[in-house]
């Protein structure tokens, strides 16, 4: 898990030192992967995480966040498997479960 997270922030960092991406859009980045690093544990291959894992994760980030935050912060979890994917430093897209969703259009417009 630590593994891809530094991959991935390196890579945003890059972008970032390049004009590419925001300082303050980089250290979101930053605070998220410290999140899945914290719940999901630094040793912790990511082929083993499943969708209870991400229950598990969204609960924490909800209990964190209003409905728009969280929302936004799934997609930047989201983001951070994408690019592992994509890269190939994982083999298999990852399976997030139907629990692991950002809020629905409702409840994102109730929040504000």
């Amino acid at each position: 898990m630590a593994d891809l997270a530094n991959q991935f922030l390196t890579h945003k960092k890059l972008l970032c030192d390049s004009g590419e991406l925001a300082t303050r859009t980089f250290q979101r980045y930053f605070r998220s992967c410290e999140l899945l690093v914290a719940v999901f544990q630094k040793n912790r291959l990511v082929s083993d995480l499943a969708s209870d894992d991400f229950i598990r994760l969204r609960s924490e980030m909800a209990g964190r966040w209003g409905p728009v935050a969280l929302a936004n912060e799934i997609q930047m979890v989201r983001s951070v498997f994408k690019y592992g994917y994509d890269a190939g430093l994982i083999d298999n897209p990852i399976r997030f479960g139907p629990g692991f969703r950002k809020p629905s259009a409702k409840v994102l417009r109730q929040g504000t």
